[in-house]
């Protein structure tokens, strides 16, 4: 037997077998199941997109929240004419009530 006949047997073979092989039924109701997690596995990314959004909107809230009291501050600031302890008397008071030695720059 030639090389080349040995593998034109082997491939008549391999093509005989595929003959006997037939296509398989699914088991009853299965595109039914196939359709049941495929609606369940949209139902879990829903909910998963719900919950970022409610994160996202619990940040947003938070940085909200941090701008108004920075612009709160501010205005307090403006208002008192921009020093929030009132001069040097409060540093002197503070000083003379706890007997403190201070200095200021």
């Amino acid at each position: 037997m030639k090389p080349g006949e040995r593998n034109q047997h082997r491939v008549d073979d391999a093509l005989s077998a595929l003959d006997a092989v037939h296509r398989t039924t699914p088991a009853p109701f299965f595109y039914t199941r196939v359709k049941a997690r495929i609606l369940a596995a949209q139902t879990r990314s829903t909910h998963f997109s719900d919950g970022v959004r409610v994160r996202m909107l619990a940040g947003i809230a938070g940085i909200v929240v941090l701008v108004l009291i920075n612009v709160f501050t501010i205005v307090r600031l403006t208002q008192t004419g921009g020093n929030p302890i009132q001069g040097k008397d409060n540093f002197e008071s503070f000083a003379d009530e706890y007997n403190l030695s201070y200095s200021l720059y």
